[in-house]
């Protein structure tokens, strides 16, 4: 949900980080989601948002990709500059690829709201951007031998960007505590 103190000049919108962790166990999530996490949190309020974000890309956490009419929108929630103080909210649906934007409690169909489909940021062989529910591996999801399972850590962030062009960000929020994440029968080739 947006917060409406988001009301600077450099607030442009939400990025969602996530991180896929695969393991063997469908009612536990693998033992590195919460190691990676404790290292992330770490003195999470009172440690400046750029360290944050950071500890996020070092633990190999990426942005999901945002895809409207088949080209890449970032940041993944933009938020109008005319609509900064009303109540807005975001709905990800992991499983069928898709992000619907709310500007009060009304579903917006155009810009810069239109409903997205929303991808992992990584690419197949195709350089297409593989589906939440393709369980290959890449770089967004360590790997283990005998992972049958995959679980989604994610954070949202408020996004910015400065007079000189440097990233803004927010404490990230938790959005998803470590969940399991549903997978298709067949996964994409390499």
């Amino acid at each position: 949900m947006h917060s409406t103190e988001n009301t600077n000049a450099y607030f442009i919108g939400y990025e969602v980080f996530y991180r896929i962790y695969c393991g063997s166990s469908s009612t536990e999530a693998p033992a590195s989601a919460s190691t990676d996490a404790s290292v992330i949190e770490e003195n999470f309020s009172a440690t400046v948002p750029d360290v944050i974000v950071q500890r996020l890309l070092a633990k190999n956490y990426k942005t999901i990709v945002g895809l409207v009419d088949g080209s890449g929108v970032s940041p993944l929630i933009s938020i109008s500059a005319t609509d900064i103080g009303q109540s807005i909210q975001a709905s990800l649906d992991l499983e069928n690829g898709t992000a619907k934007i709310f500007v009060g409690n009304v579903l917006q169909a155009s810009s810069p709201y239109q409903p997205r489909e929303i991808r992992r940021n990584v690419t197949d062989s195709n350089s297409a951007n593989r589906l939440f529910t393709d369980p290959t591996t890449g770089d967004d999801c360590n790997t283990s031998s005998g992972s049958t399972y995959f679980w989604i850590k994610a954070y949202a962030v408020a996004y910015g960007i400065t007079d000189d062009f440097q990233n803004l960000y927010s404490t990230p929020l938790i959005l998803a505590n470590t969940i399991n994440l549903p997978t298709s029968s067949t996964s994409a080739s390499n």
